[in-house]
């Protein structure tokens, strides 16, 4: 990465997108290799751990382990919804 906002978290989807967790919660996705980021509205009070990936459809999924269970974001961190067991 050449720059970018301070990250706690990080992941990378593929070769070219990255997401991180900022040290203010947000959720930030870059699609060009981390030479510039995007930040999404949702804001977490934890981020533990984080993992992106793909599905067939080429969509984005981010999945964020907090201090209360585990959320999915599936617009790039504009939203996210909890995941139930």
């Amino acid at each position: 990465m050449t720059s970018g906002p301070p990250l706690l978290r990080t992941a990378w989807a593929d070769s070219k997108t990255g997401v991180g967790v900022t040290n203010q919660g947000a959720i930030v996705v870059s699609g060009d290799a981390g030479s510039s980021w995007k930040s999404g509205a949702t804001k977490l009070t934890s981020a533990e751990a984080i993992c992106a990936s793909r599905d067939k459809a080429g969509v984005l999924e981010i999945l964020v382990a907090t201090d209360k269970g585990v959320v999915q974001s599936r617009d790039d961190g504009a939203t996210v919804s909890d995941l139930t067991s």
